[in-house]
């Protein structure tokens, strides 16, 4: 069955609008529509496998403190990139 079949099918039969699926379960799922293993092997290397970025630099650049899960702006070497991006438009 080829990806596009197994998405149709995915969307035929379980996609009802109504249930909401952990990526693992969903997976697995698309794994038996397949018979195969190509979706958890995707799933695996791609999205668990992945690091997040460490932005601690870049933050910094741009004067970017996270003080109780909120953003507070200082000053930073190029803060002014920052200021443009956040300026309302």
């Amino acid at each position: 069955m080829s990806h596009p079949e197994v998405l149709e099918e995915i969307h035929r039969c379980c996609l009802d609008g109504g249930h909401r699926w952990p990526a693992e379960d969903f997976v697995a799922r698309l794994d038996e529509i397949s018979e195969t293993t190509v979706f958890s092997e995707l799933f695996e290397r791609e999205i668990k496998g992945r690091q997040f970025p460490d932005y601690d630099r870049l933050y910094d650049l741009l004067g970017i403190r996270i003080l109780g899960g909120h953003p507070i702006f200082v000053d930073g070497e190029a803060a002014q990139y920052r200021n443009a991006i956040m300026a309302p438009r």
